[in-house]
C-alpha cells in the first residue's frame, strides 16, 4: 500500500533499548550507586567490544547489561 511492509524495525528496537539502558544507568548514578552503574557500562562495554560493535551486539550488551545491573544490587545487599 504504502511501500512500509519492508521497515526493518531493529534500528528502532535497538534505539528503545539503549534510551532504557542509558535511563538505567543516569538512574543509578542519581541515586548513588555508582559501583551497580559501573558494573553495568563494564558489562556493556566488554560485550560490544567482544561483538565487534554491531548494532545486535550492542542491543545484546545492552540486554546483558541492563540484567546484570538490576541482579547485582540484590545480590550484594544479601
Amino acid at each position: 500500500m504504502f511501500g512500509l511492509g519492508h521497515i526493518d524495525a531493529l534500528p528502532i528496537v535497538a534505539g528503545l533499548i539503549y534510551a532504557l539502558g542509558l535511563w538505567s544507568m543516569w538512574h543509578k548514578v542519581r541515586n548513588g550507586r555508582f559501583i551497580g552503574a559501573a558494573v553495568e557500562l563494564t558489562v556493556f562495554i566488554v560485550l560490544l567490544r567482544m561483538h565487534g560493535g554491531t548494532m545486535t551486539g550492542g542491543v545484546g550488551a545492552t540486554v546483558a547489561a541492563l540484567i546484570v545491573g538490576s541482579v547485582f544490587p540484590s545480590y550484594k545487599k544479601k
